[in-house]
């Protein structure tokens, strides 16, 4: 945590302050690969703790499971309430939201994303 901080998160703000997290990897595909500490930050703590190339855990979300796809069994339904339907980007997408829906409101939250952090908000370094 303290390697990145300053970087990935601000350790002076508290919650609910939306500004304490930095950096989001908003990447949704599977295999999920969580970030690693840059090497430009990894202190020499940090590097004895991990070694010197560390690998990280990834994270595999299936579709299927024996042959039958899951999604041709269920469906996410969010409905949305009057005061969030009205806010970007669900005016474009609208109130009642699947799992379909969720890249283009990844879309529009790495967007967004960008406007408030810069251009490599959504990256680890």
């Amino acid at each position: 945590m303290r390697a990145v901080d300053g970087t990935w998160w601000d350790s002076s703000k508290r919650l609910p302050d939306p500004t304490l997290v930095l950096r989001r990897d908003l990447d949704i595909e599977s295999p999920q690969e969580p970030w690693l500490v840059p090497d430009s930050l990894a202190t020499p703590a940090l590097r004895k703790h991990c070694g010197e190339d560390p690998a990280p855990a990834l994270l595999v979300h299936r579709s299927s499971a024996a042959g039958i796809v899951l999604s041709d069994l269920v469906t996410l339904r969010i409905e949305l309430n009057d005061s969030l339907a009205a806010q970007s980007p669900f005016p474009k997408i609208g109130r009642v939201l699947t799992q379909e829906d969720f890249p283009a409101i990844v879309a529009a939250i790495r967007e967004q994303n960008r406007d408030e952090f810069g251009q490599d908000a959504d990256r680890p370094d």
